[in-house]
């Protein structure tokens, strides 16, 4: 262990299930990794600052922002020192000390400022750093990815990857690379442990539906008939229909085993749109699904959701491998852009967030809001304590007159006022 690193020590009593996470983790740190989810509230930096202590190696703590970066140094000067000041600690990425604090934005900076990536990996191994403590990794953009990926492949990190939200809903590409960088998840700290102790009060999450309004609904119903022409207009596609039909998945399967067992939702969705335009599917092409031939088949309807699949897989995961139809999908990339079907590298059919982003500021909330306080008054009475969370403040609406509130047309903290 580092010498400077003897003088920490956490200044207050573990809460128990801090404690059982530190008590496993000398046998998950064994494969060089340790992989924690922590809700809010549970300590989560107390822990990574303990845990890099234990480890006791030369330590690069990477966050999401610098206010979350700065997060991590004031706790350990203030619940790992007894009144004395740490200084065994930096800031600046391009002059590490024992302990040092950056954010991802700034270690790719740091990156591209090499002309030379193996210039970028000497310098860490020439620092002697050799713990990184990844916070939040799931906010990690793509171009973020490769310096880290690189820096993990270079030697053996000990690698702390801590988080409250794991990427789950991402893409699978996404998914992919954020446990190849942070490893399996090694333990986790649940909602009910911090109510147990008293750190998180009980509480009931209720939801309220608004309807909203008639220019709302006609908005949404616009969109979704776009992508029903779309959908129309594809299924008649002679350059789609080629580019499926010569797809080395369809034309071989037994050769692309790997292939489809990593993705069989593609292969399927490749078959069911070959089959929702009347081809003739051979049997043997659906045996690396585990269907013979004289099994009876029946297959799905080609609904929104393989047909995103389909899109997504072609347009994104699988796009490396479709070099001969690039001319054709960068076409068909430019009209589903158009349409805000693929933004961010993610095809949504269903509704993108700008799409549903006017309903969730929409102001049919407003008479939601005034039904539930009116509710729980007449339940409450004088006991009612209440509390109304919203994103703005929207001073435009100060000086509303009481008889010119039927115009306000936002959400925010005077209008609802």
């Amino acid at each position: 262990m580092l010498e400077s690193l003897r003088v920490l020590e956490f200044q207050f009593p573990w809460r128990s299930y801090q404690d059982k996470i530190l008590k496993n983790f000398e046998a998950h740190i064994a494969d060089y990794h340790f992989h924690v989810i922590a809700p809010p509230g549970s300590g989560k930096t107390i822990l990574g600052i303990e845990i890099l202590r234990r480890l006791g190696k030369k330590t690069l703590v990477l966050a999401p922002t610098l206010t979350i970066r700065n997060q991590w140094q004031d706790r350990l000067q203030t619940f790992f020192r007894d009144n004395k000041r740490f200084e065994f600690c930096s800031l600046d990425i391009k002059q590490p000390n024992d302990v040092t604090f950056s954010t991802y934005q700034s270690l790719h900076s740091f990156y591209k400022s090499f002309e030379n990536k193996d210039d970028f990996l000497e310098f860490f191994k020439n620092q002697n750093i050799e713990t990184i403590v990844l916070d939040e990794a799931h906010h990690l953009k793509n171009a973020w990815w490769t310096c880290l990926i690189e820096l993990k492949k270079s030697k053996p990190y000990f690698i702390v990857a801590l988080t409250a939200t794991p990427p789950y809903d991402s893409s699978r590409l996404e998914v992919s690379k954020y446990f190849t960088l942070c490893g399996e998840v090694d333990d986790e700290i649940s909602v009910p442990d911090l109510i147990r102790e008293k750190d998180l009060s009980p509480h009931q999450d209720f939801i309220y539906f608004s309807k909203p309004y008639d220019s709302e609904f006609n908005f949404i119903n616009a969109y979704r008939d776009s992508i029903a022409d779309f959908k129309t207009g594809i299924l008649n596609d002679e350059a789609f229909f080629s580019l499926l039909e010569q797809h080395r998945l369809y034309v071989n399967p037994i050769k692309n085993l790997d292939t489809i067992y990593s993705n069989t939702t593609f292969f399927s969705s490749l078959l069911i749109r070959l089959n929702a335009i009347g081809v003739k599917i051979d049997k043997t092409k659906l045996e690396p699904l585990g269907i013979f031939k004289s099994d009876r088949i029946r297959f799905p309807e080609l609904d929104l959701h393989w047909f995103e699949i389909l899109l997504q897989n072609l347009l994104v995961e699988d796009r490396e491998n479709l070099e001969a139809h690039e001319d054709y999908l960068s076409t068909l990339e430019k009209q589903l852009r158009q349409l805000h079907i693929l933004e961010k590298n993610k095809v949504n059919l269903t509704g993108n967030e700008s799409l549903y982003k006017s309903l969730a500021f929409s102001p049919s909330k407003l008479e939601s809001i005034v039904e539930i306080v009116n509710a729980e008054r007449l339940s409450l009475g004088e006991d009612l304590s209440f509390v109304v969370l919203t994103d703005y403040v929207r001073k435009e609406f100060l000086n509303t007159l009481t008889e010119d509130t039927e115009s306000i047309d936002k959400i925010g903290v005077l209008p609802i006022f």
